[in-house]
């Protein structure tokens, strides 16, 4: 990300639609947790502005991890203190040092995206989660990846591949923010007819929106909250899922 980012990030991630629905679920499948319930230690990578610390923190020791240092400034304005600036695929810990793992927004930004996950899946106890979310459909690329620095965008089983191939359970991996789908869809759709041939050009999709817009995106977010947790939805923008690392 851009450092410019980072401070549009940390002014909405407390309130717009998309973050607030997207950690909401997020905490709801690691919840599941019981190594969580416990209080174990936990690791949030890619950490970014720092407010999934802040709601990890009241569940364990919450440790953050970024590779930008501008990202870890902005953490440190929130007070929070324990941070460590490394590479989500190159930690600096020792096997089986947290109970939970949460990767909000990361896989889709590292390159070696098969040892991310082995790394991930070292530094997580026996009978711990990892939580991520990531971006759906590689044919759903546009400039909002492009500015932020994507690799490429997932379809579910690649993600239960890629946790299956660390040694991971999968316990749930859904397709998320499905409600907006098909207005996203036309969207991508029109931006590719505009530009023909040429390559995606950098842009935002993220952004303010009226207030009476915002509630109402965060209340179907909501509904697809509850389904996510009964069953899972056939389709989205994004890609949800937990997994637990079982006894060798």
């Amino acid at each position: 990300m851009e450092e410019q980012d980072y401070r549009t990030t940390y002014e909405l991630e407390g309130h717009n639609w998309w973050f607030v629905g997207m950690r909401r679920l997020s905490l709801a499948l690691l919840g599941r947790s019981a190594l969580v319930d416990s209080g174990a230690p936990i690791l949030d990578i890619g950490c970014g502005t720092g407010i999934m610390l802040e709601h990890l923190e009241p569940l364990g020791e919450a440790t953050g991890v970024d590779p930008s240092w501008t990202a870890l400034e902005f953490c440190r304005k929130r007070g929070l203190e324990r941070l460590v600036q490394a590479r989500g695929e190159q930690l600096p810990f020792a096997d089986e040092s947290f109970g939970a793992v949460t990767a909000f927004g990361v896989v889709e930004h590292i390159d070696a995206d098969r040892e991310a996950m082995h790394e991930w899946a070292r530094v997580l106890q026996t009978g711990g989660s990892l939580v991520l979310l990531t971006s759906a459909y590689q044919w759903m690329w546009s400039g909002h990846d492009v500015s932020n620095h994507h690799i490429r965008r997932y379809l579910t089983k690649e993600v239960r591949a890629l946790l299956a191939e660390a040694g991971l359970e999968p316990t749930k991996v859904s397709y998320a923010n499905s409600a907006l789908f098909l207005p996203i869809l036309a969207v991508r759709v029109i931006q590719k007819l505009r530009r023909g041939s040429k390559p995606a050009e950098p842009h935002k999709d993220t952004g303010e929106v009226p207030a009476s817009a915002n509630r109402a995106l965060l209340w179907l977010l909501a509904i697809e909250d509850r389904v996510i947790q009964r069953s899972k939805l056939p389709f989205g923008v994004s890609v949800v899922a937990s997994a637990v690392k079982p006894a060798s």
